[in-house]
């Protein structure tokens, strides 16, 4: 005689195969990539880089923002492609513009260039843009 899953021991299994799925998704270890100061120095961008924790899974971008020396805060979570090399500064760059006003520009191989304007006010806020 078939035994039949019982509805806890279906739920217990889907949470399980749930919890493995998303943990694997995730970001290995956050590494500085780069950290530039405005060009007045009040204002601080840091660009963190993780890889993914499945393999050939895409990097994981996050921009943190300083503003007048205060709190650090998290504006951008993104991803870049993984094309079998680390990504370079050719691949990403930040670049500021003025004292309240960065750019960050993602080159991926065979896919269109991205860009986001990271605009320094009360509250700091990202916005797409269309070219890099």
């Amino acid at each position: 005689m078939k035994r039949l899953i019982t509805s806890r021991r279906r739920a217990l299994l889907i949470g399980f195969l749930t919890g493995l799925v998303v943990s694997g998704c995730g970001t290995g270890e956050l590494s500085v990539f780069e950290s530039s100061r405005s060009p007045r120095g009040d204002h601080e961008i840091v660009l963190h880089l993780a890889e993914s924790s499945i393999p050939s899974g895409p990097y994981h971008i996050f921009v943190d923002v300083r503003v007048d020396g205060g709190a650090s805060m998290r504006l951008i979570e993104t991803t870049i492609a993984n094309d079998g090399v680390p990504p370079t500064r050719r691949d990403i760059a930040l670049r500021w513009v003025d004292n309240t006003h960065a750019l960050l520009c993602l080159h991926e191989s065979d896919l269109a260039d991205r860009g986001t304007r990271i605009i320094i006010a009360s509250p700091p806020r990202a916005e797409q843009i269309e070219r890099c």
